[in-house]
């Protein structure tokens, strides 16, 4: 007999218990439904989880930023002349001809800017100096321009006020024939 053959294999044998295992799953479960229960209350708090999670994580991410540009932001509110005060704190920091002289240095090595800034915090301190307006950390530009309004050198000093909140605010490009406009308006106020 060349023609037999084997009715059983194993893998056939695997195939059929696979087979019967997955029938008596079906059958068993078809029979005893799980009873899953209505959980549709929960979604409106998971979506409120999520979005809180989401916020908080926002909220996070910010903090890590400004953390990050909290350096630069220092640094760039620093003074170009000493490197390391504000205008408020370099006030009465040097003598109004120590600041002269300090514009003149700056000049010559091209900084304008910090030239300028060191004429107009000059001027800051020769009207203290004069006792004509009493140094006051907390005062603004605006506030130093209305105190000199009634002085007989007011444009002089609202040149160098001008320019500062320029420079300041708008970063406006300082060149050396400004700097010279401001040492003549600097002279005028520094005469007796």
């Amino acid at each position: 007999m060349a023609d037999s053959f084997d009715k059983t294999s194993v893998g056939w044998a695997i195939q059929q218990l696979q087979q019967r295992l997955a029938e008596w799953l079906e059958g068993a479960f078809a029979k005893n439904p799980v009873d899953v229960p209505n959980l549709e209350w929960l979604a409106p708090i998971i979506l409120i989880l999520f979005w809180l999670l989401l916020g908080a994580f926002g909220l996070w991410l910010l903090w890590q930023i400004a953390l990050v540009l909290q350096p630069a932001l220092q640094e760039r509110r620093r003074t170009p002349l000493t490197g390391t005060t504000t205008d408020e704190e370099s006030i009465s920091t040097y003598s109004a001809a120590a600041y002269l002289k300090q514009a003149q240095a700056f000049q010559k090595q091209g900084k304008y800017r910090e030239a300028a800034r060191a004429l107009y915090l000059a001027m800051l301190q020769t009207l203290n100096d004069k006792q004509v307006v009493l140094e006051q950390l907390s005062r603004t530009d605006g506030e130093y321009r209305q105190l000199i309004q009634p002085l007989s050198q007011a444009p002089a000093y609202q040149l160098l006020i001008d320019t500062h909140e320029q420079i300041l605010f708008d970063e406006t490009q300082t060149t050396a024939q400004t700097v010279e406009q401001l040492q003549q308006a600097y002279q005028e106020i520094a005469k007796p």
